[in-house]
């Protein structure tokens, strides 16, 4: 019998002898308030387990391990690991939300910003990127920053860019981006990592200079759904070169990037969801199964 029922029973027990034996009925009255004070209780602690339901997949830190670089927050929008050997970073990680997508949109700056944090003998400039044939590449896509004018700003670091390929960047890699923010606004929110893989030898280094700015030869992205009682998760990694395949030939699971980065992704998660999420790639999910094989 729980503390309520026991409450109701000593009411109507007071109540029916203040009839007989005249009762104080302010005793009956505080009991009374008392039943009201633990039904109000009792409607607090259900509020609160919805607010859980709803606050489900918040982590507190998202963050992968960093393997090969040094950690650089630009504020409230991403946070990159940045590898001076290389000259990038070798991720960078972000939240992605549909109520900031929905906001007003601001134009992208005209050039990028050389990270002054940066030792001054591992910074890029805008300028090394000139007459090289390589894009100025974004990992944390302007696109996902443009409802805020100092986020979008912040994405033309040199620390937020990769050289690649003009006909990837242009063309399969953007249209990865453009689905990103899609699955964002259908599902609300996503946690995303983005990097060159910086564990395979360089398609090539410019200027000629030995530990120059490395050409990946691939690059990943990873996508986290934790907004529910079923988290699910995908991998996508993608050569650095044009291509006409659709996304789901690129889907693989966190696991497998894992291996080939050895960069551990969402290491804050509980234990048994993270065995989970990373293992599996479940298409359908992102609607890349046999129904959306062509996007």
């Amino acid at each position: 019998m729980n503390k309520k029922v026991r409450i109701s029973l000593l009411v109507i027990i007071f109540a029916a002898a203040a009839r007989f034996f005249g009762i104080d009925q302010a005793l009956i009255e505080e009991l009374t308030g008392e039943i009201d004070e633990t039904e109000q209780v009792e409607q607090t602690e259900h509020v609160e387990e919805t607010e859980q339901v709803k606050e489900l997949g918040l982590l507190p830190n998202y963050l992968p391990t960093t393997n090969l670089g040094d950690t650089l927050g630009y504020g409230d929008y991403f946070t990159v690991s940045y590898s001076k050997n290389h000259r990038q970073s070798e991720w960078v990680a972000y939240e992605l939300s549909k109520k900031n997508l929905d906001k007003e949109d601001f134009r992208r700056p005209p050039s990028f910003k050389t990270e002054k944090r940066v030792e001054k003998k591992f910074q890029v400039g805008h300028r090394d990127y000139s007459s090289t044939n390589f894009d100025r590449g974004h990992l944390a896509a302007a696109a996902d920053f443009s409802w805020s004018r100092e986020g979008i700003e912040q994405t033309f670091f040199t620390t937020n860019i990769s050289p690649q390929e003009p006909q990837f960047n242009r063309g399969i890699w953007k249209k990865l981006e453009n689905h990103v923010r899609g699955w964002a606004i259908q599902y609300e929110h996503l946690y995303v990592v983005t990097g060159p893989i910086l564990t395979e030898r360089a398609k090539k280094r410019f200027p000629k200079e030995k530990n120059y700015i490395a050409v990946p030869q691939r690059y990943y992205k990873v996508l986290l759904n934790y907004t529910d009682d079923a988290p699910f998760a995908i991998g996508f990694i993608m050569k650095n070169e044009k291509s006409q395949a659709p996304l789901s030939s690129f889907a693989v699971t966190i696991d497998e990037i894992e291996k080939i980065t050895g960069i551990d992704f969402f290491p804050e998660l509980p234990n048994d969801i993270e065995r989970s999420v990373e293992a599996n790639k479940n298409l359908s999910d992102w609607g890349l199964d046999a129904m959306g094989r062509s996007l």
